[in-house]
């Protein structure tokens, strides 16, 4: 076997397959314990959450349950800036209660 024009002797190609394995169970190790934990093993980088949530999303889930912001985040994998500026909106629907608990606005007249 060759390597940049080199011989290289079955020794030095099994050697070589044997590190290559070592790397390559470290990352299947590292990729295995990211998804079945939900978080990163050491140095393993964290992808940013790109979620979606709309205000009819919002209404929905308080409808459900009361809430606070950090819960809406969490629950729908954002920012907490992205609730807060569905609840500033009083287009959506939704107020700030009580020690920050998100309520649905009262209704009037509404179709």
């Amino acid at each position: 076997m060759q390597n940049n024009g080199k011989d290289l002797s079955a020794i030095e190609v099994v050697k070589w397959l044997k590190e290559q394995s070592k790397v390559f169970q470290h990352m299947a190790g590292q990729i295995e314990a990211a998804f079945s934990l939900g978080q990163p093993v050491g140095n393993t980088p964290q992808l940013p959450k790109l979620g979606l949530v709309t205000p009819q999303d919002v209404r929905d889930a308080i409808s459900e349950k009361s809430m606070r912001v950090a819960d809406l985040a969490k629950r729908f994998g954002v920012h907490e800036g992205q609730i807060q500026q569905i609840i500033d909106l009083p287009e959506n629907g939704l107020n700030m209660g009580n020690r920050g608990w998100i309520r649905l606005a009262e209704s009037k007249n509404k179709e």
